[in-house]
């Protein structure tokens, strides 16, 4: 993410979703279904992670849905907009001892640590994709043996009717969740100038090139997709 990339993407945040709680369910289809499937993965794989990172935590939602599930867990936190560590430092202050939380900047972070289970939301469609591969390589390198990684992303379609399908899906969804059209061009139709989204399947060859084994779409709805794999 180039630096003035970077900014106008934290700015746009910072500025316009400063009630990201209240807006995300309305903006983002299955919200909370997006995560539990990725809870319901590790348990069915008997996978208890001692150590997560969690790339982009924002106000802390998927971070509290895999703590409460895996209590003894340590879970460091990054994100790229001050507020939004604020909201989650509260929202896990029932794990505050096993929980580090940073503002950073993904391209920043050193991922010198090893993790069981790497997760991001939300984070790659803002990556330049030179940047999207690089950071795959480093989480790569940050898992320990037997570690998972998933990424809940919006992505593109290597059709351009589907594409344009998917968007009006997108709109019709957030209409019928009450949304105004101002309310829909600022939150989303603007917001698309952020955006570089690649569709999952070319994301998961380069997943298979850098190394992860066992790379599968967990669930996928019109242009959100839940994929990633396991270090073996």
């Amino acid at each position: 993410m180039s630096q003035k990339h970077s900014e106008n993407v934290k700015v746009h945040f910072s500025n316009e979703w400063r009630e990201y709680d209240a807006k995300i369910k309305k903006v983002i289809p299955f919200y909370n279904i997006c995560f539990n499937v990725i809870i319901d993965i590790l348990k069915q794989a008997s996978h208890k992670p001692k150590s997560i990172l969690d790339i982009g935590i924002g106000t802390g939602n998927l971070s509290l849905k895999l703590l409460d599930a895996f209590p003894k867990s340590k879970l460091t936190g990054i994100d790229l907009v001050d507020d939004f560590i604020d909201i989650a430092r509260e929202k896990l202050i029932n794990y505050s001892k096993n929980v580090k939380l940073e503002c950073r900047d993904i391209k920043e972070f050193s991922f010198i640590n090893k993790y069981d289970l790497i997760v991001t939301s939300f984070v790659f469609h803002h990556l330049e994709n030179k940047e999207k591969k690089l950071i795959y390589k480093k989480i790569y390198g940050s898992l320990n043996q037997n570690g998972f990684f998933f990424n809940l992303d919006f992505v593109g379609s290597s059709s351009d009717y589907f594409y344009k399908l998917f968007d009006k899906l997108r709109i019709m969804l957030m209409q019928n969740e009450g949304l105004d059209k101002k309310t829909i061009k600022k939150d989303y139709i603007e917001h698309r100038a952020l955006e570089i989204p690649v569709p999952d399947r070319e994301q998961m060859i380069w997943l298979e090139k850098i190394g992860f084994q066992d790379i599968e779409c967990f669930w996928k709805y019109i242009n959100l997709s839940v994929f990633g794999g396991r270090k073996i």
